[in-house]
């Protein structure tokens, strides 16, 4: 591996630690009673692409689907989404977000916004105006 190459995977694989630290921080402190990390990407998801099937579900998020069905269970029972027949296939099951999901997920979510934006607010003008720079970039990456 050429050092130029051994840099830039270098460098992209700190932006992804660091990404995922930012995404992450916060969660630990839940505004929602029985959010998980798990639960809130499966969350996310549903309100991306909702009504999807379990299959598709287990599949954008990279798990079985005896562990998506115990997830789904989970979120059922904190009525954070709903079961609905599938209208292609009378004996298949969707799911989709609830109104409390929908709740649950916008709160989690403006917490954590509201704690980066804590994050945010104590950089210096400099780091800040290399933040906003950058951010473009950083989306045309997600």
């Amino acid at each position: 591996m050429t050092t130029a190459v051994a840099t830039e995977v270098e460098f992209a694989g700190r932006l992804r630690i660091a990404a995922g630290r930012i995404a992450r921080a916060g969660l630990g402190q839940k505004p929602v009673d029985g959010m998980t990390p798990s639960r809130m990407t499966a969350l996310a998801v549903l309100a991306a692409e909702e009504p999807l099937r379990m299959g598709e579900l287990a599949a954008r998020l990279g798990i079985s689907a005896p562990t998506v069905s115990r997830l789904v269970d989970h979120l059922a029972e904190l009525g954070f989404l709903e079961r609905v027949a599938d209208e292609d296939d009378h004996r298949a099951t969707r799911v989709r977000l609830s109104p409390a999901g929908r709740d649950g997920l916008a709160a989690v979510r403006a917490h954590g916004a509201s704690l980066l934006a804590d994050r945010i607010a104590a950089l210096d003008d400099t780091e800040r105006a290399v933040l906003e720079r950058a951010l473009p970039v950083l989306e045309r990456l997600a």
